[in-house]
């Protein structure tokens, strides 16, 4: 499907084995914007149900099959520049030229809530992380740095991270990747595909790596079910350049990938037979996006599709942070612990919100903060002990010289008391030797 500047759309069919000949006539054409139309987005699990909008400030949502319009939502805002869905349908988000991001109502057109995105000049778009529930949206600020801004929908009062990403001026375009959680940006004009990692925390975007290339025209990814597993192919793209058209692979090194499944990358994947049928969708039901295991492929057999396993509250979807691996290779994505229990309303089910994480890194901190202390005192205390055992070592030799000198001075005395008798005998026999001399 195509969007056009005569504010049409039309669906083309590209027949087994690729186009052979020209195709010039479209399998339906939808009319129903009033000015050009720039922005398609498909419905997650409803088929044929499509979304589409433009300088009219309108989104329209079509049954392609019967190709007419079933609901048409009139933005209180201005001009749209992005529309994505939820998990399940039930709602839409959509930036606007009066940098505002707002949340909708995808049948009623009820907003849910509207908060001041970027604040430079040009163009922001955004993209529905569906199993984390977040929304991260890209544009400029003040002084015209392009800018990320991720957004927890369970709480909007304020961005819940803020990146700088550099000085560019090109729009930038993302594209997420719901099972390794890689954020891809890519900008008309770019040198370079940069790439980062969404988790559960506070701060939940963290910079991989960027792969360099030459300049880049728009930027397409292939469906998972279109990757080689052996190879350890987690994202494939397709790069326009200003003469060809390029394939982009990312790749994880994995010594055993190729004799075995590496399921920590591989986790069960949005499947392309939609969950519900677009007259199931317009009549009020929801349902998440079926999925299929590709663990199936793998081994070379068919693909099995299934109802959603709830990947929201699955490990899978959360991620720790990757090391950056080159760009040849692309990123390096590992599968993350199972979330931890959250603050005091959390219901250990869900996905924590990142306040509620925060809470927690705070209590965290505190109690670090009280280690530190209780540490720090004993690395005192241990000191007075290492000291006083030192005097004390010292201490016994000095006591024993003291009692030595002590013994050595009663010994003299009593020396000096043997020796008084005997000079007195000699004394008195040298007092008899006349006596008798003159008795003689």
């Amino acid at each position: 499907f195509t969007a056009s500047e005569d504010a049409t759309i039309r669906g083309w069919r590209i027949p087994e084995g690729g186009l052979k000949d020209n195709s010039v006539a479209p399998v339906i054409t939808l009319e129903g914007h009033s000015k050009k139309v720039g922005i398609l987005s498909w419905h997650p699990s409803a088929g044929n149900v499509l979304a589409s909008s433009g300088p009219d400030g309108t989104v329209n949502l079509w049954d392609v099959a019967h190709g007419a319009p079933k609901a048409s939502i009139t933005t209180p805002k201005d001009q749209v520049l992005s529309v994505n869905w939820n998990l399940d349908g039930t709602l839409l988000n959509t930036t606007t030229k009066d940098k505002k991001l707002t949340v909708m109502d995808s049948r009623t057109g009820g907003i849910v809530t509207c908060v001041d995105a970027h604040q430079g000049s040009k163009a922001q778009r955004s993209v529905w992380a569906k199993r984390r529930n977040m929304i991260i949206t890209t544009g400029f600020n003040r002084q015209q740095q392009r800018q990320l801004m991720v957004w927890d929908v369970r709480n909007m009062e304020k961005a819940a991270q803020v990146v700088e990403v550099d000085q560019a001026s090109a729009v930038m375009a993302p594209h997420f990747d719901e099972d390794t959680g890689l954020l891809f940006l890519a900008g008309r004009g770019d040198g370079a595909i940069k790439y980062y990692d969404l988790w559960m925390q506070a701060e939940p975007l963290v910079f991989v790596n960027s792969y360099t290339t030459d300049s880049i025209r728009g930027v397409g990814f292939m469906p998972k079910q279109h990757l080689s597993l052996p190879d350890c192919e987690v994202a494939k793209g397709y790069k326009l350049s200003t003469k060809a058209i390029q394939s982009i692979s990312f790749t994880v090194p994995r010594k055993l990938g190729a004799s075995e499944f590496q399921s920590d990358i591989f986790p069960p994947t949005f499947a392309s037979q939609p969950a519900i049928d677009a007259d199931a969708f317009f009549s009020g039901k929801n349902a998440e996006p079926n999925e299929v295991d590709l663990a199936a492929k793998f081994e070379g057999q068919e693909l099995v599709t299934k109802a959603s396993s709830n990947t929201v509250a699955d490990s899978a979807a959360v991620k720790t942070p990757s090391k950056a691996a080159s760009p040849a290779k692309g990123a390096n994505v590992s599968s993350g612990p199972a979330v931890p229990a959250g603050a005091a309303d959390w219901d250990g089910k869900s996905t924590p919100s990142v306040s509620q994480l925060s809470a927690q890194e705070d209590a965290v901190k505190e109690l670090q903060k009280l280690l530190d202390a209780a540490e720090k005192k004993l690395v005192e205390m241990n000191a007075v002990t290492a000291a006083a055992k030192e005097a004390l070592a010292a201490s016994p030799p000095k006591a024993a010289e003291a009692k030595t000198a002590e013994e050595e001075k009663p010994a003299e005395k009593t020396e000096a008391a043997a020796a008084a008798p005997a000079a007195a005998a000699a004394a008195a026999d040298e007092d008899d030797t006349p006596k008798k001399d003159k008795k003689e």
